[in-house]
């Protein structure tokens, strides 16, 4: 571009497949001298389709169908190529087509930004008047345009506004074409972060599902246990259950908190898988879980903790899948289930970590009441309202962060205009 403005536009065809006459595109075909064997091939392709209209609970009678090329087909976008070739063929004096089946643009460079926008417009509008003559129509609301230049400051001076088929539009400051974000300055920069925030998420999906992810199990991709299971020679077991990843730099460097149970003998040779369970149903409560995710390689595992009397874990397993869940056989519900059958009178203090903070609310009365206090006490719920817990949690300080292992926090983050909405936070820290 040197120093010269160069104004894109890139023009929105609406429903363009489906807009190809049939009769049309074969004359095509036939003008640019395609084999007559394969002209006949493709009038039976798009032959003998049809459609019908449902209105309701009520359907049409089918009725032919004359135009259109199947969308996502390997045929549809060769087709659309041949259908509009003569349109983006036309040569422009002052402007350029770039075209890539239906997405079609248009450029003009020029000293003068004014003058690019302007040459530009009215190749557009050519274009337009020729699709529009083979049935294809322009999305105004949909086109896009932008200028880029490399001069600097010069932002002012730009032009603001475009015209498209006779309505007029803003210019943006970038656009998407092909794929790829088009900046004003064209450094890619935008695009580069998109693509390196969607390369994250895929990675760290990836990550976490270690290549085991099946048609059965696509929906807890980026989902991961904090729980290991160890078999011993003698074939006990031993269920430790943890608080970070397992990823070796938060193991190895991340506050750390493990619980490990009792080891686990084996039961007798036949015996019912039932057997071997203690008062909190423990056992029960492990085979459950893992068996929700139907992964067949753990359904080795499963057999192996049903052979074990886990009769001495006297703790109870609350876990977490993922899904909405109504039940109370996972997460703050069955927390819930076993703080109402089990919370005594004189146990009336709570501690409490959080992740986020800044979803408790303006006020206490907008968190602990609606989200636990009902949950958690229906059953005692005479006790709770004459004998009010001491509620307390734990969060990082941002010294507690600055001397962490990375430094920054991870995922921990709470914003100056968040606090400032949640000062009563700071009594119940």
């Amino acid at each position: 571009m040197n120093n010269n403005a160069t104004a894109f536009i890139s023009l929105d065809c609406s429903h363009a497949f489906q807009s190809l006459s049939h009769p049309l595109l074969l004359h095509r075909l036939e003008e640019f001298r395609f084999p007559a064997t394969l002209c006949r091939l493709v009038k039976n392709y798009l032959s003998e389709q049809s459609f019908v209209v449902r209105v309701g609970g009520d359907l049409s009678p089918p009725a032919p169908t004359t135009c259109g090329v199947p969308q996502g087909s390997e045929l549809g976008p060769l087709l659309f190529v041949v259908f509009t070739a003569p349109v983006v063929a036309i040569k422009h004096r002052t402007a350029m087509i770039a075209a890539y089946a239906d997405e079609i643009g248009v450029y003009a460079s020029s000293m003068r930004a004014e003058l690019a926008l302007h040459h530009a417009q009215a190749a557009s509008a050519t274009i337009v008047a020729a699709l529009k003559k083979d049935g294809i129509r322009v999305n105004p609301a949909k086109t896009d345009a932008v200028i880029m230049s490399f001069q600097k400051g010069k932002k002012s001076r730009l032009p603001q506004r475009f015209v498209v088929d006779g309505e007029g539009r803003n210019i943006s400051n970038n656009i998407l074409y092909l794929g790829v974000t088009l900046d004003r300055h064209l450094t890619f920069s935008s695009h580069a972060r998109e693509r390196l925030k969607l390369a994250w998420q895929k990675s760290h999906r990836l990550y976490f599902t270690t290549d085991r992810a099946t048609p059965e199990t696509q929906d807890i991709q980026g989902h991961h246990t904090k729980m290991m299971v160890f078999r011993y020679t003698d074939k006990s077991v031993r269920i430790i259950v943890h608080t970070a990843n397992l990823l070796e730099d938060q193991w190895k460097s991340y506050t750390q908190g493990l619980w490990i149970s009792p080891k686990c003998p084996p039961l007798p040779p036949d015996t019912d898988p039932k057997v071997g369970d203690s008062t909190t149903n423990f056992k029960h409560d492990v085979l459950h879980y893992l068996s929700s995710y139907k992964v067949s390689e753990l359904q080795p595992w499963l057999e192996i903790l049903k052979a074990v009397d886990m009769s001495d874990v006297k703790v109870f397993f609350i876990a977490s899948i993922p899904g909405m869940h109504t039940t109370d056989d996972w997460g703050q519900l069955k927390m819930g289930k076993i703080l109402k059958e089990h919370i005594v009178a004189n146990d009336g203090n709570i501690i409490a970590q959080y992740s986020v903070i800044g979803s408790l609310g303006p006020e206490p009365s907008s968190w602990f009441p609606s989200n636990m206090l009902s949950v958690f006490t229906s059953s005692k719920r005479e006790w709770w309202r004459n004998n009010t817990p001491q509620i307390k949690f734990i969060y990082p300080t941002q010294k507690c962060v600055s001397k962490s292992y990375d430094k920054t926090g991870g995922y921990v983050g709470y914003p100056k205009e968040t606090r400032a909405k949640q000062e009563w936070v700071l009594s119940y820290m």
